[in-house]
């Protein structure tokens, strides 16, 4: 249990560092790491405090869309399968603008086709009171409005007996407080700089000094001359600085404010602070009754290049034989402009990983990596435009094509049906945009695209909504409901249907595809009846005829030959 604690606790605090960084290090195992760890927590940090500058932007408006787009072949393959024309069909996307203000939220969604607008839903709801009105202009000007409250009992009572899940109008108030005032109650940038920089230099000082040396880096043919150090925690010190973390963190008093601020949020976390201390209380018991230790240890080892930047690290479970087993290891060796990638998890003798190399053009890269699973490949990875620069800050943007390997798969029609397949993901961001794209591919081509893209947003204005000009209709009242389905017009829809290119009579198609009427019956009986004429079953009717005939003189036959006397019981 022991090796497992340390293990993990290894992982959690020097996985942080894991990947390379810039950082210039001393000529020793802590002082390297404590180098990294600065490094880390100066980029995160400066993302952490966008983070938050962009979330409460966000608030006040934010966008997103979502798109499908039908490639020609996708087009083509859609066409063989539905009983419809569909060439004209190109992309379909839904789009919204959000706003969520002093405890309301207004939302705007459009439906489009071929980038022509087909609807629209306005919708806007208010957390305090539970009140949420619908509109969509295109069928009426009238709204459609709910309680989340009644809407709540009237599913409690439909599930009665069903379904254990309660639900509230507290819940809805309590989740739209805390995304409206998340801002409040997550900590702020020095304090989670402070407990990341306290307990990692803490861990960190753990780790005795190891061997140092020089070492060849090699990863996919890509090698590079590196200094290595090590840092060794064995399990009587990695007990004492467990203890010492407990310790220091039950009086911590960045940790007392964020777990209490939590509490305040009205998450439901009630006395959560306390249910730490008692939680250190606990552990700290149990860890001093057990001070029996072995000799095994875990060792981190780290290589630097010539300029003491970090290219690699694995961490690994020594047995108190001396034996070695690496559960983690992260190298990034270079030699000019090419660039080499290990990144393995490894555990009990299984082991997946993603391995491979680039070469980099300017600030792009692009390569060849796999996934593998025990050594086997399981997935093809192919890199291009891959921006080095705003990885640093942690986007990843660049153009992923997945395919699976022939190898891969043990059935030879299903490989056969995967060859030529392939996923291309493309992902792009900005200071505040996002976008990422995923293009199925079959020979190059793109069957189906999906496109999700998300920005800051030019905000919704709410209305009044205790007193929502116009007529409004209460969706649980059966008169309010009739009604506005009799007010409701389609027109202005199928309109906008045909401007996008929908044929007239493609809704008339795809209804009869799923149809069947008299005429089609009478069609399948006569096709049924000369089905029979060709297998030779009604060539000539009066045989058949003839032989019932026959089978009813045995039946009668039969009942003259087994009447029963109608004395017969006497005997």
């Amino acid at each position: 249990m022991k090796k497992r604690v340390c293990a993990v606790f290894t992982a959690i605090f020097l996985g942080v560092t894991a990947l390379p960084s810039s950082t210039f290090a001393a000529e020793s195992y802590q002082e390297t790491e404590k180098a990294a760890l600065g490094e880390f927590l100066t980029e995160f940090i400066s993302l952490y405090t966008s983070g938050l500058d962009n979330y409460e932007q966000a608030l006040a408006g934010s966008y997103g869309d979502f798109t499908i787009t039908l490639g020609e072949a996708g087009r083509g393959l859609l066409g063989m399968m539905f009983p419809a024309d569909v060439s004209w069909l190109d992309n379909l996307k839904f789009s919204t603008d959000v706003t969520i203000k002093d405890g309301q939220m207004g939302e705007v969604l459009n439906i489009s086709l071929n980038d022509t607008d087909i609807l629209s839903v306005n919708l806007y709801s208010d957390s305090t009171t539970g009140d949420v009105f619908v509109q969509i202009p295109e069928l009426s000007e009238s709204y459609l409005s709910a309680n989340w409250q009644d809407m709540f009992q009237e599913t409690q009572t439909l599930t009665e007996g069903t379904t254990s899940v309660s639900l509230s109008m507290d819940d809805l108030i309590k989740y739209m407080s805390i995304s409206e005032n998340i801002l409040e109650y997550l900590p702020s940038a020095d304090a989670l700089e402070s407990i990341i920089n306290t307990y990692g230099t803490m861990f960190i000082e753990g780790f005795a000094e190891g061997e140092t040396g020089s070492e060849t880096l090699t990863v996919s043919d890509v090698s590079q001359e590196c200094t290595t150090f090590e840092g060794v925690l064995d399990n009587s010190d990695a007990l004492t600085v467990v203890k010492d973390i407990l310790t220091q963190a039950r009086e911590d008093e960045n940790i007392r404010e964020i777990l209490t601020g939590i509490e305040n949020s009205g998450s439901g976390n009630e006395n959560l602070y306390q249910q730490f201390q008692d939680g250190i209380d606990s552990l700290s018991a149990d860890l001093s009754e057990s001070e029996e230790s072995d000799a095994s240890a875990v060792i981190s080892k780290i290589w630097t290049d010539d300029t003491d930047k970090i290219v690699g690290r694995q961490i690994s479970f020594q047995e108190a034989d001396g034996t070695s087993t690496p559960f983690f290891t992260c190298q990034t060796p270079s030699n000019g402009s090419d660039r080499g990638l290990l990144l393995e998890l490894g555990s009990e003798g299984s082991t997946i990983a993603l391995t491979g190399s680039g070469t980099v053009n300017g600030a792009t890269m692009k390569g060849t990596y796999s996934v593998l699973t025990d050594s086997e490949p399981v997935l093809s990875i192919e890199l291009s435009d891959y921006d080095t620069e705003t990885a640093a800050e942690g986007k990843l943007n660049g153009v992923y094509t997945l395919s699976i390997p022939a190898t891969a798969i043990e059935d030879e029609a299903a490989a056969s049906l995967m060859n030529g397949f392939s996923l291309a993901v493309t992902l792009a961001s900005g200071e505040t945009d996002f976008s990422a794209t995923a293009d199925i591919l079959s020979a190059g081509e793109s069957l189906l695209s999906l496109n999700f893209t998300s920005d800051l947003g030019d905000g919704v204005e709410i209305p009044d909504l205790t007193a929502i000009s116009g007529t409004v209709y209460d969706t649980l009242n059966a008169d309010d409901t009739a009604a506005y389905a009799e007010e409701i017009s389609m027109d202005t829809i199928l309109s906008n249907l045909t401007a996008a290119g929908m044929p007239e009579t493609f809704i008339e198609d795809v209804i009869s595809a799923f149809t069947y009427t008299e005429e089609d019956y009478s069609t399948y009986e006569d096709t049924y009846s000369d089905d029979d004429s060709d297998d030779g079953l009604s060539e000539d009717s009066s045989a058949y005829d003839d032989s019932s005939a026959a089978d009813d003189s045995i039946d009668d036959t039969l009942t003259e030959e087994t009447e029963v006397p109608a004395d017969s019981s006497a005997s």
